[in-house]
């Protein structure tokens, strides 16, 4: 398989977006990259959203499968 036959950042985003049940209007990305993860290529997503959870997606590259994820309610002290 070859890049052309690889989702593209919009659409690897949009897998993840679906995934969590957000759109797009309501993050901030601070990632995303086509990465190797042991061996393999992911699409690496990550996002957080206007009340500070942070989302981390693996995604294939190929199939648009979800491979991880995680989500982290970031707690910012402001003192």
């Amino acid at each position: 398989a070859d890049r052309q036959d690889m989702l593209t950042e919009e659409e690897a985003r949009q897998i993840a977006l679906t995934h969590a049940n957000l759109t797009v209007d309501r993050v901030s990305f601070t990632k995303s990259e086509v990465d190797r993860e042991d061996g393999r290529v992911v699409y690496d997503i990550e996002f957080f959203t206007q009340d500070n959870r942070e989302f981390d997606y693996e995604i294939d590259p190929y199939t648009g499968e979800v491979l991880d994820y995680n989500q982290d309610t970031e707690t910012i002290n402001n003192n």
